[in-house]
């Protein structure tokens, strides 16, 4: 029977599963004490890209989201493992980025291989990149926030 892979070896894992997907575009896990990759546009929009443990399940699923010190007054406490999701973010082969993700497994070292090789690297190469990519500014970013209080906060900046 496989074995459980620790949550150190997941990061692992992910880290450099993601790496090889999103560094040559811009990504980086620096700062990060997990595997949140993340990049910042000339405007200062921040994009992420993020493997979220499932509570109670031996899964995980992928989010794409973009933010701005602008909407957290303790942005940069946050950044980057603690920063909330303003938006859908949920990665999902079919659907793209939004409302409903698609969990990928990761209670084995093969299943998450496995697992990301056959849906996560197309999840991120033709959903999270090109999503991210079109998020450059605030006023990008504008209509995809679906959280109220950094919603108020955009609308005063705009």
């Amino acid at each position: 029977m496989p074995v459980q892979i620790s949550t150190a070896k997941r990061y692992s894992l992910i880290k450099q599963c993601f790496g090889a997907v999103l560094e040559p575009h811009g990504f980086t896990t620096e700062g990060s004490k997990t595997s949140v990759f993340w990049r910042k546009t000339e405007d200062g929009i921040f994009h992420y890209v993020v493997a979220w443990r499932a509570l109670r399940k031996p899964k995980y699923d992928i989010l794409a989201f973009a933010h701005s010190p602008l909407l957290d007054d303790e942005f940069s406490e946050k950044h980057p493992d603690k920063i909330g999701c303003l938006m859908n973010g949920y990665l999902h082969s079919k659907f793209g980025v939004g409302v409903r993700g698609e969990q990928l497994f990761c209670r084995t070292e093969e299943g998450l291989l496995r697992d990301f090789e056959q849906r996560g690297k197309n999840m991120l190469i033709e959903h999270a990149v090109p999503f991210l990519n079109n998020i450059q500014t605030l006023q990008d970013l504008a209509p995809l926030i679906n959280a109220v209080g950094a919603k108020e906060k955009l609308n005063k900046l705009l």
